[in-house]
């Protein structure tokens, strides 16, 4: 699933916060809609989940962080009345100086969501501390779709970003960006979890960089499948290699044998290599490099030792591995995050939308053109029409939609069907656009 990005906005509507006391009982609004939203509104229930010891979500140099509570208020919007599902937070300076506070790249799970500052950006005075309270909020067509419940806040993760003021207190300081990355629900012991002593996990050929299991995949086929995620690198001083992603094995105890299975995954995860393609790498070079297989789920259940062939290197097999190796992850952007933090801020920061400048250039040299190209031994049309829709032919059909213009992608959004959206980078040469439609359309290979 491709991430939605963040779009931070202000309060435009007056709220009134309703606050229990500490140590009251905790009622959980597990609702399924939005219309069940406004039913228990209609009930004047005002739900709050309080924690008994703050949570502490940062604690560094400059600020800390601790969460206090979850809590859920009536909201009167032009579109009607409804619950919004809200975090308050106190944040501690640290530091010497004034600070701004903002919060940034906020998910819960794979799904961004909008955050509506409530109580001003301007941190606490230094060495003080102050209350702040932030709405949590669906994104989407209306940037005013409460959450389902507290509960999703449970899975809340994002960045503060704190700015420092200048010594004069008036002035911003540019080069004061800081960055604080953090998860409301905290990592199972798996998360930390490193490699055992025992194994082996690098031969003349390959060092491996990780094996991590994403709880929340289900195989299209068969739901009780999980994927596995290899991380890889590939180097070489004696011969050159030939490595794929594809036609690679892994055994658990010499008997139940998998090969790999090429999923939609390994976009987030930009500095690997994920694809059937062969692709060669020279002496004295390395190539990182992704593989993916669909596993039982009961095959992690217990410890077993596992043995791996990856294609094109003959001394993988020498590995020595098992599934006390493998560390649990909740999704595909949470494995991303750890592997190849680099790779996946490049994602976010490509998915972000462009600004209106590059948007109107785009669309000026896209609208009313089409190209014809070829993907998989298909050909295709791709038809740009004013302002912001698209269809695609294939195969004799045609689909349709909306595109938006992201800083690295145009990205095409289906209004039938699936929903799906499909990534196209973009670039300009000579101050002409040029679309990688082979990139996005090909199913085999993220480069």
């Amino acid at each position: 699933m491709k991430k939605k990005i963040l779009v931070l906005i202000m309060a435009t509507a007056m709220v009134a916060t309703v606050f229990t006391g500490c140590g009251g009982t905790t009622k959980t609004n597990k609702s399924d809609s939005q219309k069940a939203n406004n039913a228990d509104n209609a009930q004047g229930e005002e739900d709050r989940i309080e924690f008994e010891e703050p949570k502490v979500l940062i604690d560094e140099d400059l600020v800390k962080v601790e969460l206090l509570s979850f809590y859920q208020e009536k909201v009167n919007w032009s579109t009607g009345e409804q619950l919004e599902k809200n975090i308050s937070v106190k944040i501690t300076n640290k530091s010497d100086r004034k600070f701004i506070i903002n919060l940034r790249n906020i998910y819960i799970g794979d799904e961004a969501v909008n955050s509506v500052l409530k109580t001003g950006n301007e941190g606490p005075m230094p060495g003080k501390s102050g209350i702040y309270n932030y709405n949590i909020r669906k994104q989407g067509d209306s940037d005013n779709e409460a959450l389902d419940s507290l509960e999703q806040l449970k899975d809340l993760e994002g960045t503060f970003e704190v700015l420092l003021y200048k010594e004069d207190g008036k002035t911003l300081d540019g080069n004061s960006k800081n960055e604080y990355p953090f998860k409301i629900n905290e990592n199972s012991a798996d998360d930390n979890k490193e490699q055992s002593e025992s194994g082996v996990f690098e031969t003349d050929h390959v060092r491996l960089k990780g094996l991590y299991y994403d709880e929340s995949y289900e195989a299209k086929n068969d739901a009780s499948k999980k994927l596995l995620y290899v991380f890889y690198e590939a180097f070489t001083e004696d011969e050159n290699l030939k490595i794929s992603s594809k036609s690679c094995k892994i055994s658990f105890e010499g008997t139940n044998t998998y090969d790999s299975e090429h999923v939609s995954v390994g976009t987030k995860t930009k500095n690997y290599y994920y694809g059937d393609y062969i692709k060669e790498v020279n002496i004295g070079e390395s190539k990182l490099v992704l593989t993916t297989f669909e596993i039982p789920e009961l095959e992690f259940q217990s410890t077993k030792n596992i043995t791996l062939e990856l294609y094109g290197i003959s001394d993988s097999s020498d590995l020595k591995i098992s599934t006390d190796d493998i560390i649990k992850c909740k999704s595909e952007t949470q494995i991303a995050k750890k592997v190849d933090p680099e790779g996946y801020k490049k994602y976010v920061e490509g998915h972000k939308k462009a600004g209106k400048k590059v948007t109107d250039k785009v669309r000026n040299q896209l609208n009313g053109y089409y190209l014809t190209f070829f993907v998989n031994n298909t050909a295709c049309k791709l038809e740009f029409i004013a302002p912001n829709k698209f269809e695609l032919t294939a195969l004799g059909m045609t689909n349709g939609g909306k595109y938006v213009v992201l800083k690295d992608y145009v990205q095409i959004r289906y209004t039938s069907g699936s929903k799906a959206k499909v990534d196209i980078p973009y670039t300009f040469k000579d101050g002409e656009i040029d679309l990688d439609t082979t990139l996005a359309f090909d199913v085999r290979s993220n480069e």
